[in-house]
């Protein structure tokens, strides 16, 4: 990675932290509850929200001396864990397109994007869940040398996906690579059992499965919201969430650079990835727009190539050639990340969102301690 690259990643990272540092959803008190159980064994949480994506609870348990501490210990981890995204993400781009060109936008784009922008620095799971989506996707593209490998990749996968259950795409992405693409069938089983042991069972023992949490809860609670209706299960209400989620540039990224894209490996790839993610997002309960990150890792790297192709084609006409290929691209982005950045900052202020700070809609560190 070039080091220019790497400073304007972290650059932009320190941006949108910094301003979205420690945000408080309606839900986040669940993961404190859960965080408190963890440490104190105090009263069990009435939610299995928390517990079964326990990662992140049992890291701020660690971390806090008091609960009140609680917001800001979420919030620091995500706050680390953003600019590590944003360098995986970079990372994954790079393995699959050999550019380093692309793998900035990429980066960029997903370090703007809205969900990443509300959501990654909060006090929240979700920060956490994008880090290992990326992780666990770029673990499977290497060959396992031996079993052991697999194993072990297994097992980091298997912590992985206890930061949230959207990183089990990817562990069904790394399973079928082994058994499709590699021909490695023992391996794939290895890699696919050491996986799941740790989300079944963990959750389990700690009083919830994954299992229960999607049945008796998250699709009772849909349920009494209306939800399950076939025309709004797949209705054109959850493409335009989608849409809205992933962004206009997103979107027209990916339509762009999937049918501008030749290499027939690299087409593999994305129909693997982004078939798992859409199928996730098909039979998971209807959800809200935010929910477009269990895609970051099967649409970045694809959509950085249509971006591409759209820059060099406007630098090409006529007026429009006064601004080069990286200087669109650069307009481009600036103008995706400025129209995400007001969507969150509606968010915040539409009471989807608490801020931690004085600033509404954003945030000023540490300033102001929120008691779950």
């Amino acid at each position: 990675m070039r080091k220019s690259h790497c400073i304007i990643i972290l650059t932009v990272s320190l941006a949108e932290t910094l301003t979205h540092f420690g945000a408080i959803a309606p839900d986040s008190h669940h993961f404190f509850d859960a965080s408190a159980f963890l440490r104190e064994a105090q009263t069990f949480p009435t939610s299995p929200v928390g517990i079964v994506r326990p990662l992140l609870p049992l890291l701020t348990a660690l971390l806090v001396p008091t609960p009140s501490a609680l917001p800001v210990a979420y919030a620091f981890i995500n706050f680390v864990l953003y600019p590590m995204s944003g360098l995986l993400c970079y990372k994954l781009t790079k393995r699959l397109t050999d550019s380093e060109t692309l793998s900035l936008i990429s980066s960029i784009m997903l370090l703007t994007s809205f969900t990443m922008v509300a959501y990654g620095a909060a006090a929240y799971y979700m920060g956490a869940v994008i880090f290992f989506e990326f992780l666990v996707a770029i673990l499977a593209l290497d060959v396992d040398k031996n079993k052991l490998e697999a194993l072990w990749k297994g097992l980091l996968s298997g912590i992985g996906t206890l930061s949230g259950e959207a990183v089990l795409i990817y562990v069904g992405f790394g399973f079928l690579r082994r058994t499709w693409q590699y021909k490695t069938t023992s391996n794939g089983a290895i890699y696919l059992a050491a996986s799941l042991i740790i989300p079944l069972a963990i959750p389990t023992v700690l009083g919830y499965s994954l299992v229960d949490f999607y049945v008796r809860y998250n699709i009772e609670y849909a349920q009494t919201l209306g939800l399950l209706r076939p025309e709004y299960w797949f209705g054109i209400r959850r493409l335009t969430l989608l849409a809205a989620g992933l962004s206009i540039l997103d979107v027209a990224g990916l339509i762009v650079g999937f049918l501008a894209e030749r290499d027939k490996e690299r087409l593999k790839l994305f129909y693997l990835m982004f078939g798992l993610s859409l199928i996730a997002w098909l039979t998971w309960v209807p959800s809200e727009r935010r929910h477009v990150y269990i895609f970051y890792p099967a649409v970045q790297w694809m959509s950085a190539i249509g971006v591409y192709w759209i820059a060099s084609r406007l630098s090409e006409k006529p007026l429009l050639n006064v601004l080069s290929t990286k200087a669109w691209i650069a307009v481009l982005i600036a103008a995706n990340a400025a129209f995400n950045n007001i969507l969150a900052y509606a968010w915040y202020l539409e009471g989807n969102l608490r801020w931690l700070g004085p600033i509404p809609g954003l945030s000023v560190p540490f300033s102001i301690p929120i008691k779950p």
